[in-house]
């Protein structure tokens, strides 16, 4: 089974605008230990979940929260807009031995404050379909 948390963070490195702005900063799940926003703005993402097909077992269907952390709400909204150009209506790009057949945001930005960091961050939801 493909792990889409490894090729969605390999496809966010290959993208220039993502980058530019968080260097090598992209990572599933957590934030890397030792984070802190003064270092730079950082990606971290996460599947919720999704969707498998019994008749077409290798393109599952994951739900992809990513939030865009920053040092301030507005470093964090400028990530996030990186980040959506990056990846609203991807399709059939090939990452490795992987291919993104799509991927689409369900859930628009939203910003937010960590209720235990007070770091601000921009939080989304995507469908991610790879194979």
């Amino acid at each position: 089974m493909v792990d889409p948390n490894a090729v969605l963070r390999a496809h966010l490195l290959t993208v220039s605008g993502v980058t530019a702005v968080v260097g090598d900063r992209v990572w599933a799940v957590l934030l890397k230990p030792g984070y802190t926003p003064s270092v730079g703005p950082a990606v971290t993402f996460a599947c919720r979940g999704g969707r498998t097909n019994p008749h077409v077992p290798d393109l599952p269907s994951a739900t992809v929260q990513i939030q865009c952390w920053g040092s301030t709400p507005f470093v964090a909204r400028s990530l996030y807009g990186a980040v959506y150009d990056a990846l609203q209506g991807v399709e059939r790009v090939q990452v490795g031995s992987n291919v993104i057949d799509s991927m689409v945001e369900d859930v628009a930005g939203q910003d937010l404050v960590d209720p235990g960091t007070e770091w601000p961050n921009v939080l989304s939801i995507w469908t991610l379909l790879v194979r």
